[in-house]
């Protein structure tokens, strides 16, 4: 089933990626929409196991009863002429005596349903050959009866109908009993073969063929044969159809299905093609014989073709099912009304739509699979073939009413479709798109000590769909029941159709392990050694020897290891002998599996000098630290020194001491960089002075090399270089290596902030630090790096170098406070960044130094200018910054730290911010504009406007029932805070509206109530907890508390709202110990929320301040309620 959300044009369009699919489909369409009237057939054959007897009478012998006997055969004979050269069926001269004929004029037929036989038979010959029966008007005409004995036959030649206007030849076999006498018919390359012998004794057999066919007839070998014989006849004027007419659709046809097969494992190649019929059928009596016209033919036209190819053509219905909104076309008048505008229902609006391909069957009505997988967008005929589908009446319908207005209508299409696959995609289309994978684990499971037939069914299906994907799958299931079974030859043909033999891996230990235990070594051996040999994997098939040497000893039987013992020698000896994998990837391995088997004189002379000439400098030199470990325990000093020796002198002459100047590749210059490391340290472990003496020199070399180019080559390579060498290095080569930390750090900081040198990162300060610490020198901080960067450095790199220091403290040891607090000094002065942001007070902060903290807040808390606009921009930013910065570490506010600083920004914003307070007079308008819950956007502007702007008047065109709407609502809420005027629409088209002027004595008390609020989310940020506040602001509690109180509003009969709680009593009214939420007097509640007298207030349908109405809810289905009006 496939629930389908597109769209109808969606279906079947052609989108991207899909380009093999929709080839073959839109050439496929092309194909049968320009082959009209052709069937693809040549030849034809039914056979009638009832049919009527003729009532054959011959003159001279009277009635001949059938089926024949040998007396009328006899009889015929005598009074027969024998065939002619020239006859339709025979040739007399390479069959010799052994046909005989009768002329039509003396054949008549005594049984008049023979007539009635004979023209359904013309009817049924013209459908199979595509003949138009009305254009054509074609009639039957007898020319003999043939009657051929033992010893009959006929080479292969080309038959030509007689007689003018002939469309093709009819040959009617009665009942008789024969043996043989095949017919072998070909046109072109295409070719039939019919046997009418079976139960010849009681059918009753129809052959017909085109004209200029070629015709074989092999011997017939017992009984006589009675023919009679036809000529189709074209009586119309026009052209008689003709073979020609269907060859060029035909040619066409089987380069598409020879295209189609040669795309086997493409993605996008389809694995069949869905093919809409013109007609409807019954889906459980689906068969060729129950297709008509059109449908017919060209079901008849691809299985004729599609066979040559071995295509695949079977018969399904398709099942449309959609869900959505439906409509009426007619009023509700009465029940008769009602019934009948039933059929009148239409889809409005499509909801959900599921697509069903069932019942598969082939052409003679067999069931095949009862359900199909399908993709109609890649695989179906026509394009949009579900837009043509329920562009129909619908064959069930059902619906149901949600409500007066809204009726759930469902619709279901059933169409007959054409399914067409190729003889290689029948596994997955049968079984499902998993179905291989599927086959393969049921076989697995299998656990019967015989094959049943359906198991041994399944393993040949298995293995003849076999493909490199899928052989993994193969070989676990299949060669398990082989080895179950005991059946050596499955196990063999197996790896072959596997091709398991290609590498050692392909079979699997344990399945070879398991054969030889089955079925000895012997039967095996030549499987193994041709594995073994076709392997490109060296330590894949020394690892195998090694690992089938331990299994064969692990058995304890000496008949199996003295002959599979030195069989593994041999191959061994023959692997090292012709080594051949990919020595880039296998050295390390290689070498392991050598020195594992502990014969170093053959790593010696057998694997090195194969890495030396097959490898590259980078894998040679590598060997170098292989051998350098503890992995080389088994090799004598002696013959470790010479191999590392040589390694070295191999690549001494190719290292290149800058490697990342001297190519512009990526993966060229690790590669480089990779080889200088290993070598360098390759030399050091050795203790190779001689290659050393030009190794220090060369790498403190740095002539000719500009600033840029400097601090490229001591961040990529000298300074990572320093950290790999140091470790390894002995004391013997610590002045050397301290010499070049020095010679590179000086280098280094005379390039820091040169122009044409790329911006420091921090990649660049850690490995330097990293080098240090590697080196030892740590005292190049103080005497030369940090001078240097206080002297020079900007804030970036300032903020670099301590962050590097930092994160370096376990390598480099404990860094003085003294240090850092210096750096972070030069990096306030320098900075761009406020240092009252939150990413400042955090930096500051993640140091955990209280002198860094004091030695950022004393500055801010005291600068020149004091004032209200400073508090507001600057101290309120900094105590976010700072409770931000606690609560990402997960430090306390009360923390002497911070404490301090967060009391004297508060007790800063009470005396700069919150005086002079505002009468309580002032706060009228506000409390009256607190109660005007009204959402609707027209309200929320005016209010908006009201409370939230600095502007004096606010005009809005928003329609006369807007305006009275809002007008409502400002008389109610807004008497004291403003005055407002209707507008009139204007002739440019303006409509009505509203001009609102605020009274400024607001403004002030809007502004307070703004800071108060500001001032309680400063608390909150401290701490939510009461007692922790306390103990934060110490004896300025109370008095911090105390002015951001709410005001008290004085009594009026403008508002309803009672007079505001202060803060204490909405704290001690939420939880103990909590700070209430910030509320604003202009924050609407929720709709449908109480107002302040805890009474919900109601709205009358149609009243002036009454909201939009509200939205149509979107109806669902219920199949359960429903009412069916198929038909």
């Amino acid at each position: 089933m496939l629930r389908d959300d597109s769209s109808d044009d969606e279906i079947n369009a052609v989108e991207p990626g899909q380009s093999e699919s929709s080839s073959i489909c839109r050439s496929l369409a092309q194909i049968l929409e320009e082959g009209q009237n052709v069937t693809g057939a040549f030849s034809y054959m039914r056979t009638h196991p009832v049919a009527p007897n003729p009532g054959l009478h011959v003159n001279g012998l009277g009635t001949l009863g059938l089926p024949l006997s040998l007396r009328e055969a006899a009889a015929i004979k005598a009074c027969a002429q024998f065939a002619a050269s020239s006859s339709t069926l025979e040739d007399a001269s390479a069959s010799g005596r052994h046909c005989w004929e009768i002329s039509a004029n003396n054949v008549r037929f005594e049984n008049g349903g023979w007539t009635a036989f004979i023209d359904d038979t013309l009817r049924q010959v013209c459908q199979a050959f595509a003949v138009d029966y009305k254009t054509s008007a074609p009639r039957s005409v007898l020319s003999k009866l043939a009657l051929c004995e033992p010893g009959f036959s006929s080479s292969a030649s080309v038959v030509h109908t007689s007689g003018s206007g002939a469309i093709a030849t009819v040959v009617v076999v009665l009942p008789s009993k024969f043996t043989g006498g095949e017919i072998r018919l070909a046109h072109g390359d295409r070719e039939e073969i019919y046997d009418c012998s079976t139960d010849s004794l009681a059918n009753t057999t129809v052959l017909a063929w085109f004209g200029d066919c070629t015709r074989e007839i092999q011997p017939l070998t017992e009984g006589f044969q009675l023919t009679l014989h036809y000529e189709l006849l074209h009586t119309n004027e026009v052209p008689p159809p003709s073979l020609f007419d269907q060859d060029q659709t035909v040619s066409r046809l089987r380069d598409l299905f020879s295209t189609w097969n040669s795309e086997k494992g493409i993605t996008d190649t389809p694995r069949k093609v869905v093919y809409l019929l013109k007609d409807k059928y019954t889906h459980d009596q689906l068969a060729h014989a129950s297709l008509s016209g059109t449908d017919a033919q060209h079901v008849s036209l691809l299985n004729n073709v599609g066979k040559l190819h071995e295509f695949r053509i079977g018969l399904a219905t398709l099942v449309c099912t959609e869900r959505g909104a439906g409509e009426l076309q007619r009023e509700y008048y009465g029940d008769e009304d009602w019934i009948e505008g039933a059929n009148d229902v239409t889809m409005v609006e499509v909801d959900d739509r599921e697509i069903e391909i069932i019942r598969l069957v082939s052409l003679d009505g067999r069931l095949i699979c009862t359900s199909l997988e399908h993709d109609l967008k890649r695989e179906g005929i026509p394009t949009r073939m579900i837009k043509l589908i329920t562009s129909e009446r619908p064959d069930k319908q059902m619906y149901a009413y949600q409500n007066s207005e809204h009726m759930s209508y469902k619709r279901v299409f059933y169409r007959t479709v054409a399914v067409l696959w190729p003889q290689w995609a029948e596994f997955e289309l049968v079984h499902g798109p998993g179905g291989f994978l599927d086959a393969c684990k049921r076989l697995r499971a299998c656990n019967t000590a015989q094959p049943t037939a359906e198991d041994a069914e399944l393993v040949e299906a298995i293995l003849a769909r076999t493909e490199p994907s899928t052989s993994d799958a193969v070989m676990s299931s299949v060669c398990k029941v082989a080895l179950m079974w005991g059946d050596l030859p499955l196990w063999l043909r197996t790896v072959k159709a596997c091709n398991a033999e290609r590498c050692i891996s392909a079979m699997e230990e344990e399945n070879i392990h398991r054969a030889v235990s089955a079925f000895g070594f012997q039967p095996l051996q030549e499987c193994l050694q041709q594995a073994l040999q076709r392997d490109p994997s060296d330590v894949d098939t020394l690892q195998f020897l090694e690992d089938f040497r331990d299994w064969v000893s692990e058995q304890e039987s000496s008949e199996l290891s003295a002959i599979v013992v030195p069989w593994i020698a041999a191959r061994r000896k023959e692997r090292i002998d012709g080594l051949k994998g990919p020595a880039e990837v296998e050295y390390e391995a290689l070498v392991e599996l050598v020195l594992q088997h502990g014969d170093p004189e053959e790593l010696e002379r057998k694997v090195l000098p194969y890495i030396i000439s097959s490898a590259s400098d980078l894998v040679i030199v590598k060997c170098v630290e292989l051998l350098s470990g503890e992995r080389c325990n088994s090799v004598t000093v002696g013959a470790c020194t010479r191999m590392i020796g040589e390694l070295l002198t191999t690549v001494s002459s190719k290292v290149d001491y800058r490697p990342l100047l001297n190519s512009l590749h990526v993966l060229d210059n690790e590669d480089r960089l990779e080889l200088l490391q290993l070598y360098i340290k390759g030399c050091v472990v050795a203790k190779r002075n001689d290659l050393l003496s030009d190794v220090w020199p060369r790498l403190k070399d740095f002539a000719g090399l500009s600033n840029s180019e400097i601090s490229s080559h001591t961040e990529y390579t000298l300074f990572p270089l320093i950290s790999d060498v140091a470790e390894a290095a002995s004391d013997v080569y610590a002045s050397e290596v301290s010499s070049l930390i020095e010679t590179t750090v000086s280098h280094w900081l005379d390039t820091l902030g040169t122009p044409d040198v790329p911006k420091l990162a921090e990649n660049m300060v850690l490995v330097m630090l990293e080098a240090i610490s590697a080196s030892k020198q740590t005292s190049l901080l103080d005497t030369r790096i940090i001078p240097i960067f206080e002297a020079e450095a900007n804030d970036k790199q300032l903020r670099l170098l301590l962050d590097g220091l930092r994160a370096s403290r376990s390598i480099l040891g404990p860094i003085p406070d003294t240090v850092t607090l210096s750096l972070l000094k030069k990096w306030f002065a320098t900075t761009q960044q406020p240092l009252n942001s939150t990413e400042a007070v955090a930096y500051i902060v993640s140091f955990d130094m209280p002198e860094a903290c004091s030695l950022l807040f004393q500055p801010l808390l005291n600068p020149p200018v004091l004032d209200k606009s400073y508090v507001q921009t600057q101290l309120a930013i900094l105590l976010r910054s700072i409770c931000s910065s606690l609560a990402t570490h997960k430090l306390s506010a009360k923390s002497p730290n911070f404490a301090p600083t967060l009391r004297a920004i508060m007790r800063h914003w009470t005396e700069k911010v919150m005086v002079p307070r505002p009468t309580d007079e002032a706060f009228r308008p506000l409390t009256a504009l607190a109660d005007w819950k009204c959402s609707c956007k027209h309200c929320k502007a005016a209010r908006d406007f009201l409370l939230h702007t600095s502007e004096e008047v606010w005009t809005g065109r928003i329609g006369k029932q807007n305006r009275d709407h809002v007008i409502a609502h400002l008389g109610k809420h807004a008497r004291f805070a403003a005055d407002w005027k209707a507008l009139q629409s204007r002739g440019n088209g303006e409509p009505h509206g509203v001009e609102v002027r605020k009274d400024g004595r607001i403004a002030d008390a809007l502004q307070w109530s703004r800071n108060r609020l500001i001032g309680l989310e400063l608390l909150k940020a401290i701490s939510q907890d009461e007692a922790e506040l306390q103990t934060v602001l110490e004896e300025d509690y109370p008095s911090i508390l105390a002015s951001l109180q709410e005001p008290i509003a004085p009594a009026s009969t403008a508002s309803t709202v009672p007079r505001a709680q202060n803060v204490r009593v909405a704290q001690t009214a939420t939880a103990p110990g909590m700070l209430p939420d910030v509320y604003m007097f202009c924050e609407p509640k929720p709709q449908g929320a109480p107002s302040r007298s805890g009474e919900q207030r109601g709205v009358r349908q149609g009243d002036a301040i009454a909201g939009p109405p509200a939205k149509r809810r979107k109806t669902t289905y219920d199949e359960k309620d429903v009412i069916d009006i198929s038909y």
